[in-house]
């Protein structure tokens, strides 16, 4: 329907100015003020239309509606390039054309505040033994040999420390079985006016005080003027599992008489 020269009705404006889906009006147009006021809505329909930026691509100079179309063609396919070409506006537009898909969504800039320069102590995770195997490498076989180079001196140490601990409670006891020999010694003598225990009773009293590891020990007391003194000797074996050396302890006690 014609009113003037000029369209009934248009369909990108709602109300009574809209074209009707069979292309009639859906309300009569009115007077030339009303043509006048739809021709003006449109323009600005129009305008904004053309400042609105295209999804997936920026498009500089009047020409970017044609542009966007020609981009969208492009996108769907080579069987209609042919088609977009003749809808490019002219070689003095510039034509900027992103082929990435509509889905996408705005991701913020990483590290935008300069932040994680500030928190990196904090957002640092603790080494974990996978992360250590990784650096070291393949190490595989390395502990079974540092292990092989130190067992040796492991071993003489272990063997070290268990001899010294038996020769200090072989010394101490040894010690202590003198002294009390030396007592009785002493407690004999004034007994029998004087006189000392045979050296079969010394010896067999000593024995039967002693503590500890000492071998081939011996007891031997006489009369001195401090009172009674014993003297008592033996022989430690060492723990070596190669040789069996010896170590001689000698120690004496006195005991005054009376």
């Amino acid at each position: 329907m014609r009113h003037g020269g000029e369209a009934a009705g248009d369909p990108e404006l709602p109300g009574p100015f809209r074209r009707g889906d069979h292309g009639g009006p859906v309300h009569p147009t009115g007077g030339a003020g009303q043509r006048r006021s739809r021709v003006a809505k449109r323009r600005l329909l129009l305008r904004g239309r053309r400042q609105r930026p295209a999804a997936g691509g920026l498009f500089l100079g009047p020409g970017r509606d044609a542009a966007a179309q020609a981009c969208e063609l492009q996108r769907r396919g080579d069987g209609q390039r042919d088609a977009a070409r003749g809808l490019y506006p002219g070689d003095r537009h510039l034509r900027l054309c992103a082929h990435v898909r509509r889905g996408l969504r705005r991701e913020p800039a990483a590290d935008g505040d300069h932040e994680d320069g500030l928190a990196s102590v904090v957002l640092m995770r603790r080494p974990t033994l996978m992360d250590l195997r990784l650096a070291l490498g393949d190490r595989r076989g390395a502990t079974a040999v540092e292990f092989a180079m130190i067992l040796g001196a492991m071993i003489f140490l272990t063997i070290g420390v268990i001899n010294l601990s038996l020769v200090i409670y072989t010394f101490a006891g040894l010690q202590s079985a003198a002294q009390n020999t030396a007592r009785w010694a002493a407690i004999q003598a004034t007994a029998n006016a004087g006189a000392l225990p045979t050296a079969q009773q010394v010896q067999d009293h000593g024995v039967s005080v002693l503590q500890g590891a000492a071998t081939q020990v011996a007891f031997a007391a006489e009369t001195v003027p401090c009172g009674s003194r014993v003297t008592a000797s033996a022989t430690f074996l060492l723990i070596t599992g190669l040789a069996s050396p010896t170590l001689p302890l000698t120690v004496t006690a006195c005991h005054p008489a009376g």
